[in-house]
């Protein structure tokens, strides 16, 4: 074995030992170095198994050349031995210097790493932190908006449970919110997509404005302060109500104006029951100045905040001085304390005090005795705010006794002055009354006393709810019928409450007759019946108008040409009166509808009688004889036909009323009757003279004494409710008074009714028959006849046409307008109706006067109310005519304006 042998065994042993050094050395850190950063260690880890290689290449060399040294076996040159040897020796030096340095590197990454890995933790920890902190934020934002969402749920629960109306209101007056009430009050159940402020409370197709009806917007935005204010809101259904609108700005980021908030709350019973609070407190307050006590209201501090009159006048102190006066200024000190005493203990209990004696200091200086007794003033809250009581002037202390008892018979006399009847019962017994009570049941007051106030004095039908109404203690009124002692009844209203009296609690009754009141609603509705009567009057006449309108014309055309002799003649002439007598009676039905009162004029009663038992006839059940006796030579009397025709309807109507169960024999008598000087009636004053006589009786169930003396009283009437308004006599007697005439009544139960009616007799030519044939103007001029009656223009175009006139029909108004303006010189004259359709006669004149300022015109009516003979000339029309127009009425108006409009035309 050779120098170069054993060398090459040690380099293999120190190769050996260097590679496993390396090897040892470099995996932990290589290990650790992959727990730190997976990047360089698989850099490390591609370097390491490149050395490891090359390391294990030469060792195997190494081994080779060892093992042909121990085996004596020449594989290679000593050169190549010797190369290897080289190359392995600085292999393993280099081996060993990359290792050290390696492991250098590797603890610097390593170090590198984990100062890189301390800071990413730091890094992780930071973003878990902060993620812990996102989370938390996300978690409270979530809980927020959940809060939020509750909150806003809540919020709509919160205005929906409101009883008052709310709404947000965007500037440009469109509602962005509006709770329950608000849209229920309009009938909606939710809010429509579109809808302002003025349209959904108010019914407006713009915002409101004016003084009366401000807008709060407007105003909010003009004043950018809150406003309150009271508007007149309607509700679904159109009903008004007075809502009080209090209106909030809503400012955004920049101050500026984007909403309202609006708060409307019904407060039509607050002022309803505020114009009552009004009305009581003045009653109250009138009520205070009639008393004959002082009344005052003082602070906590005892000095007077009100007192009435009586108070002013028991202290010697107007008004102005006492109010503010403390008890220390009107009293001695002794006085003054007992007062405060005494106030404390209601102050304390908020019991009222029993009455208490006081000596005062009056205004002159005198000194005085109050019986005083007061109460405890508490406010809504319950809070105590003064003291109010009531104090009797008893100066006189040794007849404080008499003065308690004149206090009584004050009380007394303010009972017995009042209308209203008190009735004071226990268990509905009585036990007072005052007088105006027992004048309205007709009895002495004693005899009241212990009689069941509801079985003896109310009708049967009536005493279990009167009886509750006594009991309740509701102060609420009932109407009832009264029972009087002679049997007669009468509506009563009834209020009852509990009071002391005398020291027990029992009930007092307050009881009012309302017979007038209840008369005055009948007046009313019979004046509702007479106006409507009065419409359909004027409808009927207007109609009956036009068709006698018809008979009168053609029955006058044929009395014009039948001979003057002759049945035919007679005939015609008894129509043409009758007709007239029909226009008569029309204007009698149209003057009693409408309740006008028409001049006095001679006429004879005898043929209004036997006018009048023409129309009553049918009415009057066949049980009743109707017996007549009338002196054909009876006088005039100066009167209205259609008034004495009311007075005779009426007494017979009510004659026989009186007959309508058993039958019987009306007579209507009629003759002279002479009075001698010095004759009295028991009714009137009579003046002597020549009076004509008008007599009706009956033979029916007749008046007592009693219903005597009110027979002529307005709305007094024997007959059953509904059956009569107690009108009929007392107009009778006014019209007769009216008349200057007077009337006497005999009358004894079951013997019947006699009244007796006396007109003074005048001095008059009776009226003569209308003439059968007369002569009439004519003339040849062209007329423009208007009327929306065929008949009407046929009969008037022949009776115009038979006097000689050039007539043009026209069938209504318009229909004359058109032919008008086509030739308006070719007319002379316009006769129109007043009422047709599309243009009155009076609008028509007026437009024909635009076209033609001088074309006269005739105006003809059947009825208007709107048209007389005073309005057509105020109008300028020329002249007016009453349907039915007679021959000779229609040919001198016709000749007349003609006349007149050819002499203003030449002039």
């Amino acid at each position: 074995m050779n120098v170069v042998s054993l060398l090459s065994l040690l380099m293999i042993g120190a190769g050996a030992i260097v590679m496993a050094v390396c090897i040892r050395r470099i995996g932990p850190e290589t290990r650790r170095l992959k727990q730190v950063s997976e990047k360089e260690y698989e850099k490390i880890k591609t370097f390491a198994t490149f050395h490891i290689a090359l390391m294990v290449f030469f060792l195997i060399g190494y081994v080779a050349v060892g093992l042909s040294i121990l085996l004596d076996i020449r594989l290679t040159s000593d050169l190549f031995v010797g190369a290897i040897f080289l190359f392995g020796s600085i292999f393993v030096l280099l081996g060993m210097l990359l290792q050290s340095k390696m492991t250098a590197s590797l603890k610097h990454r390593y170090d590198e790493a984990i100062r890189a890995n301390q800071a990413l933790e730091a890094e992780r920890k930071k973003l878990s932190r902060l993620n812990e902190r996102l989370s938390d934020e996300i978690s409270e934002r979530t809980q927020a908006e959940k809060a939020l969402s509750a909150a806003k749920g809540f919020l709509q629960n919160v205005i929906d449970s409101l009883p008052q109306q709310l709404m947000v209101i965007n500037r440009d007056y469109s509602i962005a919110l509006a709770n329950r009430p608000a849209l229920e009050i309009n009938g909606l159940n939710r809010l429509p997509g579109s809808i302002h402020c003025h349209q959904l409370p108010h019914g407006k197709d713009a915002p409101c404005s004016g003084d009366e009806h401000p807008c709060p917007l407007s105003e909010i935005l003009r004043t950018r302060k809150p406003v309150t204010m009271e508007h007149i809101h309607q509700d679904a259904r159109g009903n008004p109500m007075i809502v009080e609108v209090v209106a909030t700005p809503l400012f955004d980021d920049a101050g500026e104006i984007c909403q309202i908030v609006e708060s409307c709350h019904d407060i039509t019973q607050r002022r309803r029951a505020e114009e009552q609070i009004r009305e009581s407190e003045q009653k109250y307050r009138t009520i205070l100045e009639s008393i004959e006590e002082g009344y005052f209201e003082t602070r906590l501090d005892g000095t007077f905040s009100f007192v009435n009159t009586a108070m002013c006048r028991i202290m010697g102190y107007d008004e102005d001085r006492l109010i503010g006066m403390n008890n220390r200024e009107y009293t001695t000190p002794e006085t003054a304390r007992s007062m405060v005493r005494r106030f404390n203990t209601i102050f304390r209990t908020g019991e009222p005090c029993p009455i208490t004696t006081y000596e005062i200091i009056t205004g002159t200086g005198e000194t005085g005795l109050l019986e005083v007794t007061a109460a405890l003033i508490r406010g809504r809250d319950g809070k105590a705010l003064g003291f109010r009581g009531v104090a009797r002037d008893v100066t006189d202390l040794a007849a404080a006794k008499k003065a308690l008892k004149e206090s009584e018979e004050r009380y007394r006399r303010l009972s017995e002055v009042t209308m209203e009847g008190i009735c004071f019962n226990d268990n509905n017994v009585i036990i007072d009354v005052n007088s105006a009570f027992a004048r309205m049941f007709g009895y002495r007051q004693e005899e009241l006393i212990g009689v069941d106030a509801a079985k003896e004095l109310i009708a049967p039908e009536f005493w279990e709810k009167v009886a509750q109404i006594v009991r309740a203690d509701s102060h609420e009124s009932y109407e009832a019928i009264g029972v009087r002692k002679d049997g007669t009844r009468f509506p009563v209203e009834i209020e009852g409450r509990g009071v002391q009296y005398k020291g027990k609690a029992v009930q007092v009754a307050s009881v009012r007759d309302i017979t007038e009141r209840k008369q005055t609603e009948q007046r009313m509705t019979m004046i509702q019946k007479m106006e409507a009567i009065g419409t359909l009057a004027g409808g009927i006449a207007h109609d009956f108008n036009n068709i006698l309108s018809a008979i009168m014309g053609y029955t006058e055309i044929c009395l014009m040409e039948a001979s003057p002799v002759g049945k035919m003649s007679s005939r015609l002439g008894n129509i043409l009166q009758a007709s007239h007598r029909a226009r008569e009676l029309v204007a009698q039905i149209l003057s009693f509808s409408r309740n006008e009162t028409e001049e006095a004029r001679p006429l004879l009663i005898g043929l209004i009688i036997k006018e009048t038992l023409k129309l009553l006839r049918p009415s009057i059940p066949t049980t009743i004889d109707i017996v007549t006796d009338i002196d054909p030579d009876v006088g005039h009397v100066n009167a209205d036909a259609t008034q004495i025709h009311q007075v005779l309807m009426n007494l017979c109507t009510n004659a026989a009323h009186a007959m309508r169960t058993d039958g019987g024999s009306l007579t209507i008598s009629l003759a002279g009757f002479y009075i001698q000087q010095g004759f009295r009636s028991s009714l009137a004053e009579v003046a002597p003279g020549a009076y004509v006589r008008l007599t009706v009786s009956d033979t029916g169930h007749g008046m007592d004494a009693k219903t005597l003396e009110r027979v002529f009283e307005p709305y007094f009437t024997t007959k059953e409710i509904g059956e009569g308004t107690g009108l009929g006599l007392s107009v009778v007697h006014g019209i007769v008074g009216r008349f200057n005439g007077w009337m006497d009544v005999a009358s004894k139960p079951g013997r019947g009714t006699t009244f007796s009616i006396f007109f003074p007799e005048i001095d008059a030519e009776a009226d003569s028959p209308p003439e059968t044939r007369r002569v009439y103007p004519t003339g040849t001029e062209t007329i423009l006849l208007v009327d929306d009656d065929a008949h009407i223009v046929d009969m008037t175009s022949e009776m115009l046409g038979s006097l000689g006139y050039r007539v043009i029909p026209a069938a209504g108004g318009m229909e004359a307008l058109r032919m008008f303006e086509e030739v308006p010189g070719s007319f002379e004259l316009v006769v129109s109706d007043q009422t047709m359709p599309g243009i009155t006669g009076e609008k028509l004149t007026v437009r024909l006067r635009e076209i033609r300022s001088d074309i006269p015109v005739i105006i003809c009516t059947g009825y208007s109310e709107i048209m007389n003979a005073q309005k057509a000339r105020e109008s300028g029309i020329d002249g007016f005519l009453m349907k039915p127009v007679e021959m000779a009425e229609l040919a001198k108006m016709v000749r007349h304006v003609l006349d007149n409009a050819t002499a203003s035309s030449s002039g």
